[in-house]
């Protein structure tokens, strides 16, 4: 079963808007557009350094413009800031952390008004591999994927509607938030493998997500876990019980992980796996090989699973179990 994010997109009673705000798990992100915070507007930010541990502001900073109607063309507020902060430095590549906030709520009236409340957070090469083109490449992989797992879409369009909710150009009613840490999980002189896990919050439900990808360091693509070993080896090794169930509550609780039914089902999750490209990118749901990563001694995989209550599992692996 592929795993839903759903953004929902339809009017709402004043009642249900407010449950929505106050259901909201992730911190309140400035800017907000109204007249009781301060919004976005079209002053440029002085702060931009590349010292480690300094915060740099790519965009714009905040003022106290009001949103403008759609008919204001000629005059456009950002929808979002982007922060580039703590450069860390990892096995020879130096990866600073950047982060996309949008916020967005209608004082005037909660009916039938979108309500955002995102924050996008993802690392960045900085320096450490000598072709440039090579490193845009990974950086862009990087971007995507925190972007697909917070978001279900690309950078591009997520900013878009950013910036047409608050510019009065979006003709649906835009309803969530979404909030997301990273981990770096390994880093060698081939590979970086990122692990992505946060919450989206819909006006009426919440779903939650983590996502793996690991990235080649020598040409930029995608790795699947089939180039390290074979699905065959994964069932092998869960049909011997050798793995840590690590994510995934199985429905109904009180099972181990070494039942029969449920270690049917995780065969069944893992032999549904494919290499299909699915609208360009391979890691577009947990249906594929792709939703993985590995580091010295282990390998995470993520797949989907319809008696799960997260749309997911997470097994962990010992790498001398799959040969």
């Amino acid at each position: 079963m592929r795993k839903v994010r759903i953004i929902i997109k339809k009017s709402i009673s004043i009642l249900a808007v407010l449950l929505f705000v106050l259901s909201l798990t992730a911190s309140c992100f400035s800017p907000y557009h109204n007249q009781e915070q301060a919004d976005i507007g079209n002053g440029q930010s002085s702060e931009n350094t590349d010292s480690v541990g300094n915060t740099k502001i790519v965009g714009n900073t905040e003022s106290t413009t009001s949103p403008l109607p759609s008919s204001s063309l000629d005059v456009q507020i950002p929808g979002y800031t982007e922060k580039v902060g703590t450069q860390t430095s990892i096995n020879g590549l130096t990866l600073e952390e950047h982060i996309i906030t949008a916020a967005y709520k209608n004082k005037e009236r909660l009916d039938g008004q979108s309500l955002i409340d995102a924050s996008i957070k993802f690392p960045q090469i900085f320096s450490g591999l000598k072709d440039e083109s090579i490193q845009d490449k990974v950086n862009a992989q990087i971007k995507l994927m925190a972007f697909y797992a917070v978001c279900y879409d690309t950078p591009d369009n997520i900013l878009k509607l950013f910036d047409d909710v608050v510019n009065g150009r979006s003709k649906e009613i835009e309803i969530w938030g979404t909030n997301n840490e990273y981990e770096v999980i390994n880093v060698t002189d081939k590979s970086i493998s990122l692990g992505y896990k946060g919450m989206i919050s819909g006006a009426a439900s919440v779903t939650v997500f983590h996502d793996y990808i690991t990235i080649s360091l020598a040409n930029g693509e995608i790795i699947p876990f089939t180039n390290y070993f074979s699905k065959d080896s994964v069932i092998k090794a869960i049909k011997a019980h050798k793995f840590t169930w690590l994510e995934g509550q199985y429905f109904p609780g009180g099972y181990k992980g070494n039942e029969p039914e449920l270690i049917q089902e995780f065969v069944d999750g893992v032999n549904q796996l494919t290499g299909n490209v699915v609208n360009g990118n391979p890691y577009y749901s947990n249906l594929t090989i792709y939703n993985f990563a590995i580091d010295d001694r282990f390998a995470y995989i993520n797949f989907a699973m319809s008696d799960s209550l997260d749309g997911y599992i997470i097994l962990k692996f010992k790498l001398d179990d799959l040969k």
